[in-house]
């Protein structure tokens, strides 16, 4: 079945017809194809789209102990103390819990997700996670990080040792951001997007597309990495609007 919405009038009950919630709102006019398991997105204009499957059918985890969440609409990930992704050159960390989409990198175009981090201690954190499998792995991820007791956000590319980067957020009080990650021609880039929609750059990686690499894990993480402080000893962060886009 294809149902063409102006934008701002795809209902839940439209897209519940696939047994997934999706609140998605895009600035072009919408074809929607509804199947038994999927739900593709796409635009007159272009031959990509957007599969998002019930969670179970695609993602799995890493690191963690955790039910699969039925819907990309809202879920969460609980992250204990002394988890972290990081690695310097005295130690390589690689336990923060994650959900995770093994897709061919040549096949990625965009992720895109809401992260809300009720942080409380030193570094704090979750958001997106985008891996390159290999030896070493690399690996980078964007998101909602604490510093000085503030919420920031925080951009981590790993190659061959992280380095990390910060930018500062307009309400730092609610811990919460939109991070996207995208292909443009031969590099990533990380993006900062607003409430209106308007992304602001974070970071260029140049070396995504090198040909080094041929599958991405990309997903979503949390992470605790200091031990002791305030109650409670879980972190849990709140996911909400999970899109991920591959070209067809």
């Amino acid at each position: 079945m294809i149902l063409s919405c102006p934008v701002g009038q795809i209902s839940e009950q439209q897209t519940m017809c696939s047994g997934v919630r999706i609140f998605q709102y895009l600035p072009v006019h919408l074809y929607i194809t509804f199947s038994r398991k999927s739900v593709a997105f796409s635009t007159p204009q272009s031959c990509s789209r957007i599969n998002l499957h019930r969670m179970g059918h695609r993602f799995s985890v890493l690191n963690g102990d955790f039910s699969i969440p039925e819907s990309a609409h809202n879920f969460t990930i609980t992250a204990l103390p002394n988890t972290d992704l990081w690695r310097i050159p005295t130690k390589d960390v690689f336990t923060a819990p994650i959900l995770f989409v093994k897709e061919p990198l040549s096949k990625f175009k965009r992720v895109r997700v809401t992260v809300k981090v009720p942080g409380t201690r030193l570094y704090d954190q979750g958001g997106l996670v985008f891996i390159l499998p290999g030896q070493p792995q690399r690996w980078i991820k964007a998101g909602i990080e604490y510093v000085d007791g503030v919420a920031k956000v925080g951009t981590v590319v790993t190659d061959r040792y992280s380095d990390w980067s910060l930018v500062s957020l307009q309400d730092p009080e609610r811990g919460q951001v939109t991070v996207e990650m995208e292909k443009q021609g031969e590099s990533l880039w990380v993006y900062m997007v607003d409430g209106d929609g308007k992304r602001s750059a974070m970071r260029e990686v140049t070396w995504v597309y090198s040909g080094e690499h041929t599958e991405v894990m990309v997903g979503t993480y949390a992470a605790r990495p200091t031990e002791g402080g305030s109650e409670p000893r879980e972190l849990n962060v709140t996911f909400e609007q999970f899109i991920l886009e591959g070209e067809e």
